[in-house]
């Protein structure tokens, strides 16, 4: 793959006009509802919105590499002063050393919390209503945006997905892979274009059948990224 080569260019120079910088993937602006926010995180906690019978928590994942670290860890997750406005707050993860598949950040859409130690009553949302799915980001490298479905979570994360001789393995999400910029960009996703990495259990998109969404970043990757506004668009 070439590099692209960025030189800066006077503002004089612009004046007389100058090419716009070539667009990012999925930066298309779309409308979301007030309705269709599944969580701005304006109030500070790490539960998503009450909004669209959608009920859940945000969370960091990673693979537990032994001496690797991020932040916040999953049992004492914040979130941080900031976002595209400057103000209110937003979601941050950052650290180093991962070296099997990788961390992230996810957010479940259907998951009071009230099962026992050991279980789990994570459950599927509907999301036909809709398009895709709209964030704001920023930071340094590859992003991994994935939607998980029932179809590909394990039994013990709420889905049907059971490894055996057919499939290698579970947890093979739909997403795409969205190069993150050091200023906030907001990406708008239609579930249409949306595809699995291929290494598990190969099915469709349900989007009837939503578990979670997933903002993460592949092993051996230093990160430092933001995230914030994410909601349906139609």
């Amino acid at each position: 793959m070439a590099l692209a080569v960025r030189f800066a260019i006077p503002l004089a120079m612009c004046v007389a006009g100058c090419a716009s910088e070539p667009p990012q993937p999925f930066d298309t602006p779309v409308t979301v509802n007030y309705l269709d926010r599944i969580d701005d995180l304006e109030d500070g906690d790490d539960a998503i919105l009450a909004l669209g019978f959608r009920i859940g928590t945000w969370y960091t994942f990673n693979d537990a590499t032994v001496g690797a670290r991020q932040m916040p860890i999953a049992t004492l997750f914040t979130t941080t002063p900031g976002g595209p406005s400057g103000t209110g707050y937003c979601v941050r993860t950052f650290g180093e050393g991962f070296a099997a598949w990788g961390s992230g950040i996810g957010l479940d859409l259907n998951d009071p919390g009230l099962a026992p130690p050991g279980m789990t009553d994570r459950a599927a949302y509907d999301a036909s209503g809709f398009k895709g799915i709209s964030f704001a980001a920023k930071g340094a490298g590859t992003l991994r945006f994935e939607v998980g479905t029932s179809a590909v979570e394990t039994n013990v994360a709420g889905g049907t997905c059971l490894v055996g001789t057919a499939n290698p393995s579970c947890g093979d999400n739909h997403g795409v892979n969205i190069p993150l910029t050091s200023e906030w960009k907001t990406y708008s996703v239609p579930f249409s274009k949306l595809t699995q990495e291929g290494f598990g259990l190969r099915v469709p998109f349900d989007r009837k059948k939503v578990v979670a969404l997933y903002f993460g970043v592949p092993a051996g990757q230093p990160f430092d990224y933001w995230i914030d506004d994410v909601g349906f668009f139609k």
